[in-house]
């Protein structure tokens, strides 16, 4: 197979175990999360200086060291670098090196299983999976960082094959619902253009989340997802069901009052609770 630009470099980093957790603090700062680490053994020009590993000599032809590695596409290939460097360096033989190779091919085996299965792939953009550094009132506000964020999803999406987005955007405040909707809109633009399907999450219509817009999203978006369960949940004062077929009708029936029906999908929830309630009348659960 003839090579082909990627855009996205693999950047192997071999160093000292001792040195590890200061690397890996370095290259999350920098926003490389994912990444692959073997203990391995091997040596360089410190050949028959003196090293010792957890206060043992040893042989130095061959010592124990730690190889990561590291793919990147957005993230400049020189920043990585930069930080590995001054994560690294003690000004002694042996502080490590670092490779630095195009990556011309990438396999992605779970999409391709997937589309040879007759399936589509959405990825999930949500609010609440990564810490609570995410303020979606500030971010949807902001026009840079809404284009931003769109240009970024786009890229990530035809890196890796994927079909669609699915946006899980939850427990905003009200004063965020119309910069969120502005978001869709203008992320639906560009998933328009690019072929990508784009569908968001919402919860089961309330009066407490009507700034969600669900009749906006339903003319902008390809699908609107009812997220038809958490009818009780880990904070209810009473024990029930996690989706009554009540609670699912009535959730359809509001949405299909906004939402054109062929755009309407109802989640069903793969679990349900088991309830414990105490002498005092309290109750408790756990998901099962």
């Amino acid at each position: 197979l003839g090579e082909t630009d990627t855009g996205m470099h693999k950047i192997s980093i071999i160093l000292k175990l001792s040195k590890f957790d200061e690397l890996k603090n370095a290259l999350n700062e920098l926003g490389v999360t994912g990444m692959t680490v073997t203990q391995v053994m091997g040596c360089g020009i410190q050949k028959g200086s003196s090293e010792k590993y957890r206060g043992i000599p040893m042989d130095t032809n061959l010592l124990p060291k730690v190889k990561v590695e590291v793919i990147v596409s957005k993230i400049p290939v020189d920043s990585v670098i930069a930080a590995a460097k001054k994560a690294l360096y003690t000004g002694h033989i042996g502080d490590g090196k670092i490779f630095v190779y195009n990556v011309t091919r990438v396999v992605k085996i779970y999409v391709e299983k997937a589309h040879s299965l007759g399936m589509q792939v959405w990825a999930v953009l949500d609010n609440f999976n990564r810490g609570s550094n995410v303020q979606s009132e500030i971010l949807f506000a902001s026009t840079e960082a809404r284009k931003k964020l769109i240009a970024d999803l786009i890229s990530e999406v035809q890196q890796y094959g994927i079909d669609g987005i699915n946006l899980d955007i939850e427990g905003i405040k009200p004063e965020a619902g119309p910069h969120y909707v502005q978001f869709i809109r203008e992320l639906s633009v560009d998933c328009r253009k690019q072929g990508i399907v784009l569908s968001v999450d919402t919860y089961v219509p309330s009066a407490y989340t009507e700034f969600y817009n669900r009749a906006e999203q339903g003319r902008v978006a390809d699908y609107v997802i009812i997220m038809g369960y958490d009818e009780h949940t880990v904070g209810s004062e009473t024990a029930g069901s996690v989706a009554s077929l009540p609670f699912v009708e009535e959730g359809i029936t509001q949405t299909l009052s906004e939402v054109p029906k062929e755009k309407v999908i109802n989640g069903v929830p793969f679990y349900t609770r088991l309830w414990t309630e105490a002498n005092n009348g309290t109750v408790t659960s756990e998901v099962c």
